[in-house]
């Protein structure tokens, strides 16, 4: 598989919740990483999502989390940052409401209790 699929609003929901459960308590991070890539190949693998064992790895998901992390705790963006992290830490911030459906929807579509 050549480039990978961009992130998408429900993916990125995903990992803001995963960021709000490390920034609480940072000693799961690992354990939190480990457990969003599974539950964004399991969302992948419902939406018929071709991937491979590269795709939403933990090792992207520390980067990622890096990204989300900057964008809602110090407001700065981080030099290589998604456009959708920038929208939806926005929504997360002054749309809450909005931002729980999001995150709702990307639960229903992963099929797991994250």
């Amino acid at each position: 598989m050549g480039r990978s699929k961009n992130w998408d609003m429900y993916e990125t929901a995903l990992l803001i919740e995963c960021v709000e459960k490390i920034n609480s308590d940072n000693t799961v991070r690992a354990h939190e990483l480990h457990a969003l890539s599974e539950t964004l190949r399991n969302r992948a693998k419902n939406l018929g999502i071709d991937y491979d064992e590269r795709f939403r790895n933990y090792n992207g998901m520390v980067l990622q989390a890096i990204a989300i992390e900057s964008l809602l705790y110090s407001n700065r963006t981080p030099r290589h940052c998604a456009k959708i992290f920038k929208e939806m830490t926005e929504v997360w911030k002054y749309n809450r409401e909005k931002y729980q459906a999001i995150l709702t929807e990307a639960l229903k579509q992963s099929k797991t209790d994250y």
